[in-house]
């Protein structure tokens, strides 16, 4: 009898310990497939931030110059506050279309073609509403959004999506059209982009501005590259280009050409050891930071505080992180021998 009793009770062990793992088992799988703010777009700040995205479009004598997309990032009594690309802004004469389509003219406040940036003002009246920006980094993996207007007002304010594909991307670049003689730190997504995308909108999973649509990378053998300016890269500047200040940069007093431009290089009586990366000094200004920091003709500059500068485009881009009275370490070759001085940025440009 008691036997029976302990077999009895075993079985409802078993029993109970299957129950037990199959709710924890179930409990996990739902978890795991549970949707997480990386799936589900808040669809009010979606809705708002639509909203709030425009079409611009840029005419010289009535004929349209170029055409892009922007968004309100700020109102107030009277006016409203859109950013975009300058490289959007081409024409004399702006007009931005709002999501109503009701159309007006807009004021060029001011631009730069090293940020990539342009803000422009509108009244009051044509917009109702200004973006979410978000207050969060945005993480890789995450989903992602672009607003914006491509090919024509006939596609007014289209939504694409993808993922976050990296942060702090560097890209190479032209400020002027003619050569990659730039380099943009940017976002990287795969979210689908047109020509009229730029200067939109890239939002993060919850429907929050986490940068501005800039670029693509076209080739036939590249998929899916697309990059935008990080947001807060972009408000560090707004308020000076709102008041039409030029962005002033850092220079040290040096003409200077890539290791790789021989005959500039040769022209100047100037030979080099057998290197890939690095900027050459061609000139030295009397004077200058660079005259201070005692770098001369032919020295090679290979790196500041740490970070390479493989050519020109990457000199510029670490440099011009810096302002007045800032010091900086550079690295450079001298007689094929690595040497490292300081340097105190004494002007700007």
């Amino acid at each position: 009898m008691k036997m029976k009793k302990d077999k009895e009770i075993k079985i409802w062990i078993l029993v109970l310990s299957s129950f037990l793992v199959g709710s924890i088992f179930s409990t996990i799988i739902m978890l795991l497939l549970r949707p997480t703010n990386n799936s589900v777009v808040n669809k009010n700040t979606l809705k708002n931030n639509i909203e709030s995205s425009v079409y611009i479009e840029t005419r010289t004598a009535g004929l349209k110059d170029s055409n892009g997309s922007g968004f309100i990032y700020k109102t107030d009594l009277n006016n409203a506050y859109i950013i975009t690309n300058e490289h959007v802004i081409e024409g004399k004469e702006i007009v931005v279309m709002n999501n109503k389509k009701e159309e007006t003219k807009a004021t060029l406040l001011g631009k730069d073609p090293y940020l990539d940036l342009a803000i422009l003002k509108i009244s009051r009246k044509y917009a109702s509403k200004k973006v979410v920006i978000a207050k969060e980094s945005p993480k890789v993996g995450e989903k992602v959004y672009v607003i914006g207007t491509p090919m024509s007002k006939n596609y007014l304010n289209s939504v694409t999506s993808g993922v976050l594909s990296g942060k702090n991307r560097l890209v190479k670049t032209s400020v002027d059209g003619n050569e990659a003689n730039w380099v943009m730190e940017s976002l990287q997504y795969d979210a689908p982009i047109n020509p009229g995308n730029s200067g939109g909108a890239l939002l993060n999973s919850n429907g929050d501005v986490i940068g501005i649509v800039t670029m693509k990378l076209i080739q036939e053998d590249i998929e899916g590259m697309a990059f935008a300016i990080p947001i807060e890269d972009a408000l560090k500047h707004v308020k000076d280009l709102e008041q039409g200040k030029d962005i002033k940069y850092p220079e040290i007093g040096i003409s200077m050409a890539d290791v790789t431009s021989t005959a500039t290089i040769t022209t100047k009586g100037i030979s080099i050891p057998d290197v890939e990366e690095g900027v050459v000094i061609l000139d030295v200004k009397k004077d200058s930071s660079a005259a201070s920091a005692k770098l001369k003709k032919g020295d090679i500059i290979i790196s500041i505080n740490g970070n390479k500068t493989k050519d020109m485009a990457y000199f510029k881009h670490e440099l011009y992180k810096y302002s007045e009275k800032d010091k900086i370490k550079i690295k450079y070759l001298r007689n094929n021998k690595e040497k490292e001085t300081t340097l105190t940025i004494n002007k700007l440009k």
